[in-house]
């Protein structure tokens, strides 16, 4: 992820949702002068915060990574190909945890 992705990823969220409510962890594509720049121009329609430094504990996409991490961790992969061949079946498994990011936000 860089800077350009991660604007170009904020204009498809908010074509496709118009008014957005985002909460940003402090990684350098976040708080680069780009990004700031289009949440300057998008104001009115885009509000965000940042989540407290080092507070990987309330960032859902940690325990994401962490469930990943699992899966891959001490394991040999002679390439990108066998990596992702190994992990496409994994997640059509039964196996593969399914973190869903933002359930705990749900009543």
């Amino acid at each position: 992820m860089n800077q350009d992705a991660f604007t170009h990823f904020l204009r498809c969220l908010k074509y496709s949702y118009r008014k957005l409510l985002l909460f940003f962890d402090r990684a350098p594509y976040h708080t680069s002068s780009k990004v700031k720049r289009f949440l300057l121009r998008n104001e009115r329609t885009v509000k965000y915060e940042f989540l407290p430094e080092k507070s990987q504990e309330i960032s859902p996409i940690e325990i994401e990574w962490r469930e990943w991490r699992k899966l891959i961790g001490n394991r040999y992969f002679k390439d990108k190909d066998e990596m992702r061949s190994y992990l496409q079946r994994r997640i059509q498994s039964d196996d593969c945890p399914i973190i869903r990011l933002f359930d705990y936000l749900m009543p």
